[in-house]
């Protein structure tokens, strides 16, 4: 039976992009001791389209983003101990077309109640916002002062792209017949941030004005990470400007492998002993590869990744 990732993110949140880089990421590959975990495209046809999304940002291009929902399959697959194993044969990634969320008009609110239904058998649930429209919504004391000078108009429309994860997490949560899946919340365009201190003031507003996911007593599993393409990338005119580097140097691997660990951890009651014991041997594993790397929450309260 295959298993889904929903993944969605507010206006121009880079989420076409991160598609392309996480796939090309993942193809060869992420190490943590003596553990690799992969995925490919179960189809040779969307394969083509992740690696040429890809190849568009190493000549200096970005991408169009999606004008339509897709559905990506993947197999992911472990090499853990000696032993390879295809731990989800076919995990289905739903690239939500951004406008199906805001959009007045009569299909986009019957797509949408159609989407928020399938969010409910999903290993993992991924928002993204980026990180300009983190720095345009948040109070001007808690970023740099290169980032102070926004329009009224602007941190209004970011505070509102911000706090709609919100009114459309609560939509979920009341049409939920069962578990909610854990969330991760994924700053994208991090890069753009100067300091430590302005990326940590990011994550507190982000846990402020969702505490549907975030307050203590929410009942939900939930994570917190950043992530970017490089380094002082710009968009202009469509040209890639500054330093690409789609590595797992910044982070970009993190949502799939929390994905992962939210999946194994949610069937694991299910699986016979020998599948247990599996399972308890690789999610160290997992932890390490995204330890320091986000915030991790349980029913509102930090949790560590140890």
């Amino acid at each position: 039976m295959s298993k889904k990732i929903c993944m969605f993110g507010v206006s121009r949140s880079g989420k076409t992009c991160f598609l392309y880089a996480m796939a090309q990421v993942m193809n060869s590959g992420v190490k943590e001791g003596n553990t690799r975990i992969s995925l490919i495209a179960n189809d040779s046809t969307q394969q083509s389209i992740l690696n040429d999304g890809y190849m568009e940002m190493a000549r200096g291009y970005w991408p169009e983003g999606s004008t339509e929902t897709r559905t990506f399959d993947f197999n992911v697959r472990v090499q853990h101990d000696d032993r390879y194993v295809e731990i989800i044969p076919s995990l289905l990634l739903h690239d939500y077309r951004g406008g199906v969320w805001q959009g007045q008009a009569n299909d986009d609110v019957k797509e949408r109640q159609e989407l928020l239904k399938s969010f409910a058998d999903s290993a993992c649930i991924a928002f993204l916002v980026d990180g300009n429209t983190l720095l345009q919504a948040m109070d001007p004391m808690d970023v740099e002062p290169i980032h102070r000078n926004v329009s009224t108009i602007d941190k209004l429309r970011s505070r509102q792209q911000v706090s709609f994860v919100e009114n459309l997490f609560m939509s979920f949560k009341r049409a939920s017949k069962g578990k909610i899946p854990a969330i991760v919340v994924v700053i994208t365009k991090s890069d753009i941030f100067k300091s430590e201190k302005e990326i940590k003031n990011a994550y507190q507003y982000i846990k402020n004005v969702i505490p549907s996911i975030f307050a203590q007593g929410s009942g939900i599993d939930a994570a917190i990470t950043s992530i970017s393409l490089g380094d002082n990338l710009v968009n202009n005119d469509m040209r890639l400007r500054g330093d690409l580097d789609i590595s797992t140097n910044h982070n970009i691997h993190v949502p799939m492998v929390f994905s992962l660990y939210a999946y194994l951890s949610d069937i694991y009651d299910g699986c016979d002993t020998e599948e247990q014991a599996y399972i308890d041997s690789l999610l160290p594993t997992l932890r390490k590869t995204f330890a320091d790397k986000l915030e991790l929450y349980i029913n509102g309260f930090p949790a560590f990744a140890l």
